[in-house]
């Protein structure tokens, strides 16, 4: 169920968790950004899929600073017999705002879009 569109900035709580997904690559990770008025921490799990989520998984660990961009969705889940629902961000654009090793320097920033990948232009 697509909700709404959504940009978060924050710094990722962990490593990212990486799988294999009907043949595609999916990359994990859930971002803590707070509000600065209120100083609230909201978490936000991020999904990435595809060519840009090998650039999450070489670029990001725990503590990085990232920009994502993308759909907020509604998933349905069960473990261990219990239903519930959980928000997701279906990631389409990532800025990597933590400043990286030399020896693998990341582009700034990489979004995907239906005709293929391309820098992100916005405010931001």
């Amino acid at each position: 169920m697509h909700l709404e569109n959504i940009a978060v900035i924050g710094y990722l709580g962990k490593d990212h968790t990486s799988n294999q997904v009907n043949g595609k690559t999916v990359c994990n990770f859930n971002v803590a950004a707070t509000n600065p008025r209120t100083k609230k921490v909201t978490w936000y799990r991020a999904c990435v899929w595809g060519a840009l989520s090998d650039s999450c998984m070489k670029f990001l660990s725990k503590g990085k600073a990232v920009y994502v961009q993308g759909d907020l969705e509604l998933k349905d889940w069960q473990r261990e017999g219990v239903s519930d629902k959980q928000l997701e961000i279906q990631v389409r654009t990532v800025q990597f705002l933590s400043p990286q090793d030399k020896a693998s320097q990341a582009p700034q920033s990489q979004s995907h879009h239906e005709g293929g990948y391309g820098n992100y232009d916005g405010p931001f």
